[in-house]
């Protein structure tokens, strides 16, 4: 398949525009309360909904290109970057947003590696 069809085809899709739940929005407006005017970055951003929705400028960083794309083409500022080894210096940001990309972190159990469902 053409890559760039793909990402074309990708840049079409729906995204994100609102909360999926009232946890959910509870849960964004205490992080903002909390961070204040602070400097953000959201992990395993895919389309980088939580930046967006909670009128962020912070910085997106996910592990797959068309998350990228599909970020920065919806206006948040995103980067192709592992959680596991971020290219950061420490206390770059004010506040970490991982919201479902903690349960991706390989888990160590009796010495083999399984993902952990958190």
């Amino acid at each position: 398949m053409n890559k760039l069809l793909y990402y074309v085809a990708l840049l079409k899709e729906e995204y994100s525009t609102e909360y999926h739940s009232n946890v959910e929005r509870g849960f964004l407006k205490e992080f903002n309360s909390t961070v204040g005017e602070g400097k953000v970055l959201s992990i395993g951003c895919g389309d980088s909904r939580e930046l967006r929705l909670t009128g962020r400028k912070g910085l997106g960083i996910d592990m797959f290109p068309s998350n990228i794309i599909l970020s920065n083409s919806l206006g948040a500022k995103a980067l192709l970057a592992d959680m596991l080894n971020l290219p950061f210096e420490d206390e770059a940001f004010d506040g970490v947003l991982a919201i479902q990309s903690l349960k991706y972190i390989p888990i160590k159990t009796n010495s083999k590696s399984v993902i952990g469902n958190l």
